[in-house]
């Protein structure tokens, strides 16, 4: 008995590094270009990995944005998160019945935000938090996200946040919790 359940943890952890594994060279290909996210998003539970993976890309660009938004809208439950490596900024990403919904951090959760973001935002059409310790927020409808205007918009979003092109960002994507 013993031995398998030894055995079995063996595998379970075998597994685990496979999928890990596996999502990590996804993500890397998304990144890259040479996977269509759709296609992910297309694949069944079993062919999946279904566990988040944090990532940190070296160089903030629209393709890569393109692509992050292509993934998050094709999935039905996906989620990614956008975070500034030098000044913590973040913007959410989950995919919605209408699109995606973009959320991105407001004064309240993150008081160093300089005072032209806000501004900013709002001129992109950005809604302010909703309550006191809420979120800037956005939906990209379908039609946004299918032709990559909602990934240009997104990149205007980050560059408002003081993010420029090249700098480090790091990308948390994978299904909803």
């Amino acid at each position: 008995m013993g031995a398998e359940q030894a055995e079995g943890r063996k595998q379970r952890r075998a597994n685990r590094t496979a999928r890990l594994t596996t999502l990590s060279v996804l993500l890397a290909c998304i990144a890259v270009g040479a996977v269509s996210p759709a296609a992910l998003a297309q694949a069944t539970p079993g062919e999946s990995c279904g566990e988040k993976l944090t990532n940190q890309l070296r160089r903030f660009n629209e393709k890569c944005l393109a692509d992050l938004v292509a993934y998050v809208g094709g999935a039905p439950k996906g989620t990614a998160r956008i975070v500034n490596e030098a000044e913590k900024y973040w913007i959410k990403l989950a995919h919605t019945d209408e699109g995606v919904r973009a959320e991105g951090v407001s004064k309240a959760e993150y008081p160093l935000m300089k005072p032209d973001t806000e501004a900013g935002l709002k001129a992109l059409g950005w809604q302010p938090p909703e309550n006191e310790f809420g979120s800037f927020w956005r939906v990209f409808g379908g039609s946004e996200v299918g032709n990559g205007k909602a990934a240009e918009e997104l990149a205007k979003a980050l560059r408002a946040y003081g993010i420029a092109p090249g700098e480090a960002i790091s990308i948390t994507a994978g299904p909803q919790d």
